[in-house]
């Protein structure tokens, strides 16, 4: 028999977090499913890790080396079932996540894909930031075209059906190819969502995450692509997708802290942030961009932390 979800884990010179990823898979709550494991060129020992694994639910697909989105394409051939989810190799899910998103859909066999809410996490795996709860479901396509409130492919369970006819993954497009997916999902189709905070987005520094300028161009190239594609009465609203790709974009220089022109370049962001989309920046973050940007260009990302724990220390401690 078919499975009824087909996890599609993309990998990639992956040991440091694999096992630990493919735990947070045998651990679910919802059992029904294959795990389909496309392995990117890895030069490291993921495939031997991978393969250690005794279940035979997993399927493991090497290939030379082409990128996240055209992994996650080569999943996507692969997958047997009605539903398909996508986890990249350092994110985790709460053991619940299948289950809530597969019910979520069955109530609403309308939707193209449920989502949850997200918490990221360190390299550690100890928690950074609880993200508010976005109530956004039936006709999102407009709060997509905003702004990426999935914020990763390692959120929604998606209608496989759906995702096929729509093309699949852009390959052109890199690091944002999943906000390109949910956007064009959504334009003609509602979604659902499963309340619950269930998605640990893994923050490591020096990823394919952390390459701000290639995801600036990627974010770029979904903007055209998808307001090339939408109607006249949306196009007002493109300032304000700018303005939230740059206050990103400004965030994660500063979270990143490569070297001290991360202080200039998160101005930078800041800036065009700013001019597209004012609303978004009041007095408190925008004075704590500014500190943080100055610090940056200043000291050393240690010397940073020190201060900045004695900054947010309780005056009471």
């Amino acid at each position: 028999m078919m499975p009824s979800i087909s996890i599609i884990l993309n990998t990639y010179n992956s040991a440091r977090f694999l096992l630990e990823t493919v735990d947070t898979v045998l651990n679910q709550t919802f059992q029904d499913f294959e795990l389909i494991v496309i392995d990117d060129g890895s030069q490291d020992h993921s495939l031997a890790l991978v393969s250690s694994v005794n279940d035979s639910r997993i399927k493991v697909f090497p290939y030379a080396n082409a990128g996240i989105a055209a992994s996650r394409n080569r999943g996507l051939q692969h997958a047997t079932a009605e539903f398909v989810a996508f986890l990249d190799h350092d994110d985790l899910w709460h053991e619940k996540k299948l289950e809530n998103q597969w019910q979520a859909l069955k109530a609403r066999p309308s939707a193209a894909f449920a989502y949850s809410w997200l918490k990221t996490i360190d390299e550690s795996g100890d928690f950074i930031r609880t993200y508010p709860p976005v109530r956004h479901s039936d006709n999102a396509y407009e709060k997509l075209l905003v702004k990426n409130f999935l914020h990763t492919a390692s959120n929604p369970l998606i209608r496989r059906k759906e995702l096929i006819e729509i093309g699949g993954f852009d390959e052109a497009i890199y690091g944002a190819d999943d906000w390109d997916v949910f956007i064009r999902l959504a334009t003609n189709s509602p979604i659902a969502v499963s309340p619950h905070h269930e998605i640990y987005y893994r923050i490591v520094k020096g990823s394919g995450s952390a390459n701000v300028d290639k995801i600036e161009q990627g974010c770029l190239q979904v903007v055209h692509k998808a307001f090339q594609a939408a109607p006249l009465k949306f196009q007002s609203i493109k300032p304000r997708t700018l303005g939230t790709i740059y206050q990103y974009l400004c965030f994660r220089t500063l979270e990143e802290m490569a070297d001290r022109r991360s202080g200039f370049k998160s101005l930078h962001y800041w800036q065009k942030s700013y001019k597209n989309n004012s609303k978004l920046w009041g007095i408190v973050p925008t004075s704590k961009v500014f500190l943080k940007a100055i610090l940056v260009m200043l000291f050393s990302p240690i010397v940073i932390s020190y201060i900045l724990s004695r900054i947010n220390r309780n005056p009471q401690d």
